[in-house]
């Protein structure tokens, strides 16, 4: 092979590579500016709901630990202290395989228990009844709404309007 085949060879390898991390630089930039930056730099939390299975007693009356059984395993029990929902850990796995694929980050997984206290922190936070930072968060909006409306009503009686 010719020298210039080779380094036309080496010359267009560079691009391609050149190209590829431009790509991926665009990718990262538009994922940040969807997510925001806590996304971009492993802090964004991804906050499932944690439950507690139900005591349950044998016919004796006796605590029975193991209310948890595996499809295919026959006479097996298990136990947990906590149990999470499993649409919440599909869509939680989802978007970790997104954020560790377009920004190139870990995302944490934790549980709404865990986290339930701090606000000052990024999270996605799944399901509805079940999350109690999802259930926080619909309060401080109802909270913001109803006091929107009522500002609303207060400038209407006035004859003032703010846009």
């Amino acid at each position: 092979m010719p020298i210039s085949g080779i380094a036309g060879s080496i010359a267009g390898r560079g691009v391609w590579e050149a190209g590829r991390h431009a790509y991926q630089t665009a990718a990262h930039w538009r994922y940040a500016q969807l997510f925001g930056s806590d996304a971009t730099s492993g802090r964004l939390h991804l906050v499932v709901g944690a439950l507690v299975p139900p005591a349950c007693q044998d016919q004796a009356g006796n605590p029975f630990p193991f209310i948890f059984s595996k499809p295919g395993l026959l006479n097996a029990g298990f136990s947990t202290s906590v149990a999470i929902p499993s649409c919440e850990v599909r869509a939680a796995k989802y978007l970790a395989e997104s954020v560790a694929m377009n920004a190139r980050q870990l995302a944490i997984l934790t549980t709404d228990v865990d986290i339930a206290s701090r606000v000052d922190l990024s999270f996605v936070s799944f399901g509805i009844m079940s999350n109690l930072k999802t259930g926080r968060i619909s309060s401080a909006l109802r909270r913001v709404t109803s006091c929107t409306i009522g500002l609303c009503k207060r400038l209407q009686n006035k004859n003032c309007w703010h846009y």
